[in-house]
């Protein structure tokens, strides 16, 4: 019946065949989706001649869903074979939704589909899918649209390790390469990952982004907003059942209103236009305390806990929080401003949060890690922390802080307690300090100085301990120019105590207790230690086990102000 229809004609009904609607493509998934959905069948239409195959193949493979492993794999080995004519499969691949069914294979199957426009991207997979190589592999690819589907939607405590922060991870490094996306949409039960946040604001094409009222009123999506708004080039963030998103008193008064639309369709109207309306306030049987009690009810509830403690009590401060948006805006700085870190995976999530949001980071006053034994590595905070106060060894902070205060002779760093490790390449002098006014405890470990000399500025008025740890004769020399006037605890390696003399004989005057950790290495018993420090009232020796004798005490002066001595890492059985 067809014989004698040209080409042309014959393209036109196997395009409208063998391509997939538009509707199916972009429909979100439901519960009832895989069961029911059958197997296409549409693909027989190929074999009914060579002239059938010839026209239709490009427009059987212009489109594809996978939800297999199985699939993927099938579809990877068509794009890369190698035909006679030189065709290639992949070429022709414009739209991909992959709703779940990741497999090793993905990678190779992107790197043979470089003219994908639209990327469906569903988060709801399973434990045995594979992301492995998926970041590379999505950078090969450059589309103007990309779909974010979560049909149960997402947590966002989910663990940067997991199936779905893998999938996320993978996103957030390819977005940067991805210079025509244009537009981002999300499910109705979509919630932001923590790691998708930060490319949002370098996108540079990106100009519309859709979401529903379930993902806008998720506290995570306050920092979507900001920063997409944050973004020159987006135009619109639409908000599909934005009403409900107003009742619900998600915005905020810093929102710029000409960039955020309401509805859907030709009933979407701007922030801007929208009419003035009597906002509800959820139904709730929660108490209607003032707002002053309830911050005080959220700061014992999300207290850190003096024993032991375990993950769940972290995901018991977080649900408080998460309640509504009040609870979110009244409780969230407790939750910062000590956050509990128990483990390397809340260390991780704690980072990615805080890296993401300026306004989260502002929070942090008290950075330490209560994980038993030391991280796997290092883990590094760039982002300003303007109101932290201590920070521990685990996380560094130190000297990166030091960059956003850089020229600005008003600013001043709030901590009181500092403890960190540095490397070789961290190099300090006088005026490396200047900054911490207020700094009491400073602990460093490593890093190497340069005796500038500079004693225009007093600097480190305030401290009052200091410990120096595996110190090159540099740092020693750095803090033995300082004037230290406060200073009255001092704690250093007993291997490096030829090294400390010039430091003791500068401020060992000043000291009322001597921290000296015996460890292994050997010592110069005749170094004057004691008869440097007359004042001294207490002698910690970190060891553990009670020495036969206290270093340096042999070859020194009567000590008649000593008073105590302390083996703070003896075991007494």
């Amino acid at each position: 019946m067809t014989e004698g229809a040209p080409d042309e004609v014959l393209d036109v009904i196997l395009e409208n065949a063998l391509m997939i609607p538009e509707r199916t493509f972009e429909a979100w998934r439901e519960p009832q989706t895989f069961a029911g959905t059958p197997r296409s069948t549409v693909a027989n239409l190929l074999l009914v001649c060579k002239r059938w195959h010839d026209i239709g193949e490009p427009w059987l493979y212009e489109s594809a869903i996978i939800r297999t492993r199985e699939q993927m794999s099938a579809l990877a080995i068509a794009v890369t074979r190698e035909y006679k004519n030189g065709r290639k499969l992949g070429w022709y691949m414009r739209r991909l939704r992959i709703d779940s069914g990741y497999a090793d294979t993905a990678s190779l199957f992107l790197r043979h589909t470089p003219k994908i426009v639209s990327l469906f991207l569903g988060f709801d997979i399973s434990i045995d899918d594979q992301t492995k190589r998926l970041m590379r592999a999505l950078r090969t690819i450059n589309p103007r649209r990309l779909y974010m589907d979560s049909m149960r939607g997402l947590s966002t405590d989910i663990g940067y390790r997991s199936s779905a922060g893998l999938l996320a991870n993978a996103v957030a490094g390819a977005l940067p390469c991805w210079t025509r996306l244009a537009r981002i949409d999300t499910s109705p039960e979509f919630i932001w990952l923590v790691a998708l946040i930060p490319p949002l604001r370098e996108l540079k094409s990106l100009s519309i982004v859709s979401m529903s009222n379930h993902s806008a009123m998720h506290p995570m999506a306050y920092d979507v907003i900001e920063t997409l708004i944050a973004n020159p080039s987006v135009k619109t963030i639409q908000i599909r059942d934005g009403v409900h998103w107003l009742a619900w008193r998600g915005p905020r008064s810093d929102y710029d209103k000409e960039k955020i639309y309401l509805g859907e369709g030709n009933d979407m109207v701007s922030w801007a236009d929208f009419p003035h309306t009597v906002l509800l306030p959820p139904s709730h049987r929660l108490p209607e305390f003032p707002d002053k009690l309830w911050r005080r009810i959220f700061k014992h509830a999300t207290a850190r806990p003096r024993d032991v403690i375990h993950e769940h009590v972290n995901a018991t401060r977080r649900g408080i929080v998460l309640i509504n948006r009040r609870f979110y805006d009244l409780g969230i700085e407790f939750l910062y401003t000590r956050p509990l870190l128990v483990s390397e995976r809340a260390v991780d999530g704690f980072l990615q949060r805080v890296s993401a949001s300026f306004r989260l980071a502002a929070l942090v006053q008290d950075l330490d890690v209560s994980v038993d034994g030391p991280l796997s590595e290092q883990r590094y905070l760039r982002t300003p922390l303007v109101g932290l106060r201590r920070a521990t060894r685990a996380i560094k902070v130190f000297p990166t802080q030091l960059d956003h205060v850089a020229g600005r002779e008003v600013l001043r760093l709030l901590l009181t307690f500092l403890e960190q490790t540095l490397s070789r390449k961290d190099s300090l002098t006088q005026s490396t300090f200047r900054p911490f006014v207020h700094l009491r405890r400073l602990a460093l470990y490593g890093g190497s100085g340069i005796n500038a000399d500079d004693s225009r500025l007093e600097i480190l008025t305030n401290l009052e301990s200091l410990a120096l740890y595996d110190s090159e004769p540099g740092v020693v020399a750095v803090f033995s120019s300082l004037q230290l006037s406060s200073l009255q605890d001092f704690e250093f390696e007993m291997s490096s105590a030829t090294l400390m003399v010039v430091f003791l004989m500068r401020h060992g005057h000043k000291l009322d207790k001597l921290v000296i950790d015996l460890g292994t290495g050997t010592h110069d018993d005749d170094v004057p230690v004691f008869d440097l420090c007359p004042s001294v009232t207490t002698i910690h020796l970190i060891t553990p086990t009670p020495p036969s004798a206290v270093p340096f005490m042999n070859r020194s002066k009567p000590h008649l102000c000593l008073r105590h001595m302390v083996f703070p890492a003896v075991a007494v059985e």
